[in-house]
């Protein structure tokens, strides 16, 4: 079943905004059927609140909740079909594992026999079988949430919500867990909503991302396309680790910069100019006329800010940033003074002939790769990038080096390429 949050609102009083535990929220966002979606974001930006909401838990202000095509806005909560897992879970201690199990079916006065059998296939897929006699006392914590999970499954709600259920787990139990979400809601197909504080178990688990910030949807979509293709600063910055990197630029267009942009570029990609021109051709024999064609390809991303620009460069302190586009940098953009360049850790590459230049400060073995932190000329911060085990580098040495990708953020963090 899909959800859908139609400009779903919680407003509070002026007062208590300024508590840090108090969100107003506004969400507008799909959640599509049978996947799982991992709310995101910094601490107090509203990722529990919104769980409660679509719980019911929590009353909305203004704005639509639906449960596939029912409207559940005014719907209390224990007609809405949900089963909620909380960041400490409650299982009830008078009970075995298979009771607690099999209690949402008997509050609904299934028969005995069917509450017992559908409890016996959710602890199946949940590896709970050889513990369901026990007691929750003689648990360990990770099994607890295990049985607290399987518990909102069993009663095969709507929509299941999971509040930060691996907040308080060890790394092995944690991952143990983090794989059992992803069996039983793949052996349900019940859309799940899973709160967390750690990007790492949610890219892991999850189908969708939803990064909130202050109360609002920041950006929504698979965790592949958020982390390759960022749509402003704050998703680029949020999402990775180690995080992007963030160099303040400087455009520039004035006579000198460009004359010397043309000449660090001059011969330098002659077959890739060619290869580009053999491309264009064979695409415009396919299209009604090659106006057409130039005019598709320079069309900017959805939702990016669009203007032309004059001929420039940007320099990131001693270093003149240069690309195929160079000297006009592209077709349509906004540059500043105060532009940014954004580039991952993993988005170098290492060459004696290489454009730009980074200085070493230290680096450290990570098992794959180097993690080496650096500057640059001129510019202030300290960097990170990994590089390849076979590279060979020092501490205090500089090496030379390209970018495979990068991103371009204007001075409020809006993407300009």
């Amino acid at each position: 079943m899909d959800i859908k949050l139609d400009n779903l609102c919680r407003t509070v009083d002026e007062d208590k905004v300024t508590e840090k535990k108090i969100v107003p929220l506004n969400v507008n966002v799909e959640f599509p059927s049978g996947s799982i979606t991992g709310l995101i974001g910094p601490s107090f930006s509203g990722k529990s609140s919104l769980l409660f909401l679509i719980a019911g838990l929590l009353e909305s202000t203004s704005g639509s909740l639906y449960f596939g095509d029912t409207d559940v806005t005014k719907v209390p909560t224990e007609k809405r079909n949900v089963g909620f897992v909380f960041q400490y879970y409650q299982l009830y201690p008078h009970l075995t594992v298979l009771e607690n199990i099999m209690f949402p079916l008997l509050a609904r006065k299934e028969p005995k026999k069917i509450a017992k059998e559908k409890a016996l296939k959710i602890a199946e897929i949940m590896g709970l079988t050889d513990i369901l006699n026990k007691k929750p006392k003689s648990l360990t914590s990770h099994k607890k949430v295990q049985v607290s999970i399987a518990r909102a499954y069993v009663k095969e709600p709507a929509i299941v919500l999971l509040d930060e259920p691996l907040s308080n787990l060890e790394v092995r139990y944690k991952n143990e867990t983090r794989d059992l979400i992803k069996k039983i809601q793949r052996e349900t197909k019940i859309t799940t909503l899973f709160v967390s504080q750690n990007q790492d178990d949610a890219i892991y688990i999850s189908d969708y991302l939803l990064l909130m910030r202050e109360g609002t949807g920041k950006a929504f979509g698979t965790p592949e396309d958020l982390y390759s293709n960022p749509e402003n600063q704050f998703v680029a910055e949020f999402l990775g680790n180690p995080s992007i990197n963030i160099i303040q630029c400087e455009y520039k267009d004035d006579e000198e910069s460009v004359e010397k942009a043309k000449e660090l570029n001059q011969g330098s990609d002659i077959e890739e100019e060619k290869t580009d021109n053999l491309e264009k051709v064979e695409e415009s024999n396919n299209q009604e006329d090659e106006a057409s064609v130039q005019e598709e390809n320079i069309e900017a991303p959805k939702n990016k800010i669009e203007a032309e620009v004059p001929n420039g460069i940007l320099y990131f302190g001693e270093q003149i940033f240069l690309d195929d586009k160079t000297p006009e940098f592209g077709e349509r953009m906004i540059l500043t003074k105060d532009t940014k360049l954004a580039v991952r850790p993993e988005s170098f590459e290492f060459n004696p002939n290489g454009k730009y230049v980074m200085h070493i400060e230290s680096f450290e073995f990570t098992g794959r790769d180097n993690l080496i932190r650096f500057t640059l000329p001129g510019v202030e911060g300290i960097f990170n990038c990994l590089a390849p085990l076979d590279l060979k580098i020092e501490e205090g040495m500089d090496i030379k080096f390209n970018f495979k990708k990068y991103f371009i953020f204007d001075t409020i963090g809006r993407r300009i390429k």
